[in-house]
């Protein structure tokens, strides 16, 4: 018997990796991003850094690439992809997220900083990590 198997979201993309982080940044920045930067591991972008301003004050945010999750999921569905599309399809469904997501900001259906919250960068952690590593007692009590 077959198995189907879907296609995961971006797994055949072709955008070029320079246009996916300028359409992100272009995104970013319609909506009142400053500072964006970029984190660099062994030459490549593993998260981007920028600032929202929320009543006045900075939020950092951080929005890391798990690469290596995604190569672990798109290997075990048996696709032979290089670490180039691995890398390429896990910043187009970044892509795809911010842009669903500042649509959600744009029609009021949700705050900026409501999408961006677990993402706030907490020293070397995001939000979401940081409470995840505490069992989320933060949040259970």
């Amino acid at each position: 018997m077959l198995e189907y198997r879907m296609a995961l979201k971006n797994a055949y993309s072709t955008m070029p990796i320079n246009r996916v982080f300028e359409n992100i940044q272009k995104i970013l920045v319609k909506h009142k991003a400053k500072k964006i930067m970029m984190d660099y591991e062994s030459g490549r972008i593993c998260a981007i850094f920028f600032i929202i301003e929320v009543n006045g004050k900075d939020l950092p945010i951080k929005l890391p690439a798990r690469t290596e999750n995604v190569a672990r999921v798109l290997r075990g569905q048996g696709f032979k992809y290089d670490d180039e599309q691995i890398y390429r399809v896990a910043w187009r469904n970044i892509l795809s997220w911010v842009d669903a997501q500042m649509a959600m900001v744009d029609t009021e259906m949700a705050k900026i900083e409501e999408i961006f919250l677990p993402y706030i960068n907490c020293g070397d952690k995001t939000y979401f990590e940081k409470i995840e590593s505490e069992r989320f007692v933060a949040i259970t009590g």
